[in-house]
C-alpha cells in the first residue's frame, strides 16, 4: 500500500505531525512526500527522509500527476496554501482514491467549500470542532460516514512517568464527581459522545474515555507545587498576535488581586498591537516577552498554569501549544471557543471560562491552591498520554487507508470547487457558496492565506485586475 502525501510543505505543525506519526506506523506503509514549494525550514521532512521515507519537490504540476499515478491513495494534506489550490484546480490527475486531511478547523474563515466533502474519498478533520460546522451538521447521515476525525497534535514523550508520586492523583471517580467552578461544557460532549475527547475516532464510532484511573503526580510535582515553577507560574506559549491571542489576556492578567509574573513565548513585534495593550496595563511589569524559543519543552516547564485565551474565531485546530502543555502537567485556562472545548475538559483537565473576567477569577483561585493546581496538571498529563499520541492516529490512518483500498479509483474534478483562477482560489477560502463576496479585513497582510499570499504566489495573473 503505497501513500503519496501532497503537500504545500512540511514546516510547523504539519511537519511535525507527520514526522511524529511517521515514526509510529504499526507497520512499514510505503509513504513518500510531494512538496509543492521548496522547504523554507527542512527540519521535519530531513526527519521523515531520516525515518525511511522518500521526500522531493515538485517539478511541475504534470509531475504531481505522474507521482499519483504511481500511489495507491494520495492524500492531500488541506489547509488555505495558494499553491495546493493551484495544485488542485489544474493539475491533470489521474483516476485515484483520494483522502483530505484538513489542517484547518472550517468553523470560521479560512471555510472549507462543502464540495470537498464529496470529492474526496475520505475528508478527515484534526479536531471534532468541525462537526459543529453548519453544513456538517446538515449533511446527511450516510454521507458524513465519508468524514473522520484524526489528531495532529501530540505531546511531548518522554515525561516522568505520574507514578512518581503514587497516591497524590485523585481515580477517575472522584474527578466525575468532584465540583468545578464554571459551567461551561465543551459544545460536542452530547452530540457526539464518541468524538468529544479530540482522540480521532471515525464518525459514527464510539471511542473510549482518554481519562484512566490516575496512579500518582508528576515527577518534580508536589502537591504543595513546584519552586521552580514559580517563578513565572503562568505563561502563554504561540501567536503572539490578535489574530489569533485575545486582547483580553492583558486585562485578565492586569486584574489579578496580587503580583504575578507571566511569561510570554512567541515573537511579538515591539511596536505592535500586543507590545502596545501590555504597556498600556496598569501593571505592565507582570509581563515577560521572552521572544522565540528552540526549547518548547523547556519554556512551559518553568510554569504550572497555561492561560491561552484566544480569539472566537480564531482558525486553529489541533492546538499544538495547548495539548504539549497539558503533556507536561502544566493547567490549562482556555476561553470556550470550539477548538479549545474539544481537547480540555472542564475542571478535569483544566478550565473554561465564559469570559475574560472569568479568567481571572479561575486565575485567581489557582494562584492561591497550588494542591489543585498539581491535582489538574496530573489530569491533564495522562489525558495527553493516551489521547493525544502519534501511535493512535497513525494506527487509525492506517485503518482508513486500508478501508478505502477496497475502493476502486476513480476521477476527480476539484477544480469546479476551485475555481479555475488565482482569484478564485482564495475566494474559495473565504466565502461559502451563496455568500456575497467582499474585501476580508485584514487580507493584505502578508502571512500565510491571505490575499497578499496569493497575490504573492501568482503576481502577474490577470484575475488580479
Amino acid at each position: 500500500m503505497h501513500i503519496l502525501h501532497v503537500t504545500a510543505h512540511l514546516g510547523g505543525g504539519v511537519g511535525k505531525a507527520h514526522a511524529a506519526m511517521t515514526a509510529a506506523m504499526p507497520f512499514p506503509a510505503r509513504q513518500s512526500f510531494l512538496l509543492l514549494e521548496e522547504p523554507r525550514d527542512p527540519r521535519y521532512a530531513d526527519e521523515i527522509e531520516r525515518l525511511g521515507r522518500r521526500v522531493d519537490v515538485a517539478a511541475s504540476l504534470e509531475d504531481v500527476a505522474r507521482h499519483a499515478a504511481k500511489a495507491d491513495i494520495v492524500q492531500f494534506e488541506f489547509w488555505n496554501h495558494p499553491k495546493l489550490f493551484e495544485c488542485l484546480a489544474r493539475t491533470p490527475f489521474p483516476k485515484m482514491r483520494t483522502v483530505m486531511w484538513s489542517h484547518i478547523s472550517g468553523l470560521f474563515r479560512p471555510v472549507i467549500q462543502p464540495g470537498f466533502f464529496a470529492e474526496a474519498d475520505r475528508f478527515v478533520f484534526t479536531s471534532p470542532a468541525s462537526l459543529e460546522i453548519p453544513y456538517v451538521q446538515a449533511m446527511p447521515r450516510a454521507k458524513r460516514q465519508r468524514l473522520a476525525v484524526i489528531g495532529s497534535a501530540f505531546g511531548f514523550e518522554g515525561v516522568a512517568p505520574p507514578s512518581a508520586l503514587p497516591g497524590i492523583s485523585p481515580s477517575r471517580g472522584e474527578i466525575e464527581s468532584r465540583p468545578t467552578l464554571g459551567s461551561q461544557a465543551p459544545p460536542n460532549s452530547e452530540r457526539h459522545p464518541g468524538l468529544a475527547s479530540a482522540d480521532g475516532a471515525l464518525i459514527g464510532k464510539s471511542a473510549p474515555s482518554p481519562i484512566s484511573p490516575l496512579e500518582g503526580e508528576m515527577s518534580g510535582r508536589t502537591e504543595g507545587g513546584n519552586a521552580a515553577r514559580d517563578l513565572t507560574p503562568i505563561c502563554y506559549l504561540g501567536t503572539v498576535d490578535f489574530i489569533k491571542m485575545h486582547p483580553g489576556f492583558f486585562d485578565a492578567i492586569d486584574a489579578l488581586s496580587e503580583d504575578v509574573t507571566v511569561a510570554i513565548w512567541g515573537s511579538a513585534e515591539p511596536d505592535g498591537e500586543v507590545s502596545a495593550k501590555a504597556a498600556a496595563m496598569r501593571h505592565p511589569d507582570r509581563i515577560r516577552f521572552m521572544g522565540q524559543t528552540s526549547d518548547p519543552q523547556g519554556a512551559l516547564s518553568q510554569s504550572s498554569i497555561f492561560f491561552y485565551p484566544l480569539q472566537p474565531d480564531h482558525y486553529g485546530t489541533a492546538e499544538n501549544a495547548l495539548i504539549e502543555a497539558m503533556s507536561l502537567g502544566l493547567v490549562p485556562v482556555v476561553l470556550a471557543n470550539p477548538a479549545e472545548c474539544a481537547i480540555v475538559r472542564q475542571g478535569q483537565t483544566g478550565f473554561i471560562a465564559g469570559s475574560i473576567s472569568e479568567c481571572t477569577e479561575i486565575l485567581e483561585m489557582l494562584l492561591t491552591n497550588p494542591d489543585r493546581v498539581a491535582e489538574v496538571g496530573a489530569n491533564a498529563r495522562e489525558v495527553a498520554a493516551s489521547a493525544f499520541v502519534p501511535e493512535r492516529s497513525a494506527r487509525q490512518f492506517v485503518d482508513l487507508w486500508s478501508g478505502l483500498m477496497r475502493q476502486e479509483k476513480r476521477r476527480h474534478d476539484f477544480a469546479r470547487i476551485t475555481g479555475a483562477t488565482p482569484r478564485d482560489w482564495f475566494e474559495a477560502t473565504q466565502f461559502l457558496p451563496g455568500e456575497k463576496r467582499k474585501i476580508v479585513a485584514g487580507s493584505d497582510q502578508l502571512s500565510k492565506g491571505t490575499l497578499a499570499h496569493f497575490k504573492s504566489a501568482f503576481p502577474d495573473d490577470p484575475s488580479w485586475d
